[in-house]
């Protein structure tokens, strides 16, 4: 399954930078691993969003528990789940097996 994570900020600039170090080593760790596929900053500097891949709701609601901003209640997470269906072709077929691999200019 892949997961796009929404997370909102609830806390004060002064607390976020505080912990934004300890926030990209908790990325870092996980994009090393694959379980993150791509994080940044919203474009409204509310927030920011996080593409994951896990096999179940529980295994990334335990990824999230352990990143600093969620451990210190500086943010909220609003999690979507989708099983992918269609993929364009140069997307990881690791992380979308079962979809469908759509290559440029084949519409």
């Amino acid at each position: 399954m892949i997961y796009a994570i929404n997370l909102t900020y609830t806390s004060t600039s002064e607390a976020i930078n505080a912990c934004l170090d300890a926030h990209k080593e908790w990325l870092i760790h996980h994009l090393s691993a694959e379980r993150i596929l791509f994080a940044g900053p919203l474009e409204d500097k509310a927030g920011g969003f996080i593409l994951a891949f896990g096999s179940s709701l529980s295994e990334i609601e335990q990824m999230l528990a352990a990143d600093p901003f969620v451990a210190h209640g500086l943010v909220r997470t609003d999690i979507l789940a989708t099983q992918p269906a269609l993929r364009a072709a140069n997307f990881s077929g690791v992380w979308a097996a079962a979809a469908k691999p759509i290559s440029p200019g084949s519409a």
